[in-house]
């Protein structure tokens, strides 16, 4: 582990890890609001900027929560306020209606009774391009909610991601994390952080090492690819070794 966050500041220098502070709900909803009037850059700007919002844990799941309901359409406006409803509900009529509860606090706005007609809320509908930052910015997010799921999965895929580098702050605080999975997911995302975006060539070579130690799956693709571009004879011998 000391070798690969030896290797990793080589890499990336120091690298700060992302501000945390209480979940504010007047600063979520000024932000959430955007959503309904935006245009698709402004809107990208306020999906992102909800990264860094909250601190880890339950504040993260919010977000989290949050995120995904704009992306799957379940996030509306109501009375001047971004909420959510636990289902959609249709009377004998076909009329359908929302039942408005805090995007923060999880309760009911009014009553587990109340009801609002669909029509009478604006929904906020995130289109293609939104629902692709929206999958981006949740890997930054999951990686703070604590919930060993969301972490893993939000672990193993940031290294895929062009903004993978601005990861490797809380990435190397998971690789402290008592659960073996989620260390394990962690050092080999940081690993492959370091040889996808890092020049430094002795490092790179050490984290390519370490690749073929995890035996990672993850990893066999990217150091093909890496083997056949590659020049360096030193670089391209710890490609063999890892690979095979």
């Amino acid at each position: 582990m000391k070798a690969v966050l030896l290797a990793l500041a080589l890499l990336f220098g120091v690298l700060s890890v992302w501000g945390q502070a209480p979940l504010d709900s007047v600063v979520l909803q000024q932000k959430l609001q955007v959503l309904a009037t935006g245009t698709p850059d402004v809107r990208a700007q306020a999906i992102r900027s909800l990264e860094t919002l909250g601190e880890n844990g339950p504040e993260k799941l919010i977000l989290h929560n949050v995120l995904k309901a704009y992306s799957d359409g379940g996030l509306y406006l109501w009375k001047n306020e971004a909420v959510l409803t636990p289902a959609l509900t249709q009377d004998e009529n076909y009329v359908k209606y929302i039942n408005p509860v805090d995007v923060v606090t999880g309760k009911f706005k009014v009553s587990p009774t109340y009801r609002v007609k669909l029509k009478e809320v604006t929904t906020l509908a995130a289109d293609r391009d939104d629902r692709s930052v929206v999958a981006d910015s949740l890997l930054f997010v999951d990686l703070g909610t604590g919930r060993r799921d969301l972490v893993r999965n939000a672990a193993e895929r940031i290294a895929a991601s062009d903004r993978a580098p601005e990861a490797v702050p809380v990435l190397k605080k998971l690789m402290q994390e008592p659960d073996q999975g989620v260390r394990f997911t962690a050092e080999e995302s940081l690993c492959l952080i370091g040889v996808k975006f890092g020049t430094d060539r002795d490092a790179k070579v050490a984290l390519i090492h370490r690749l073929g130690e995890l035996r990672s799956l993850r990893a066999e693709s990217v150091l093909d690819d890496l083997r056949d571009a590659e020049k360096d004879a030193v670089t391209q011998g710890a490609l063999d070794a890892s690979i095979a």
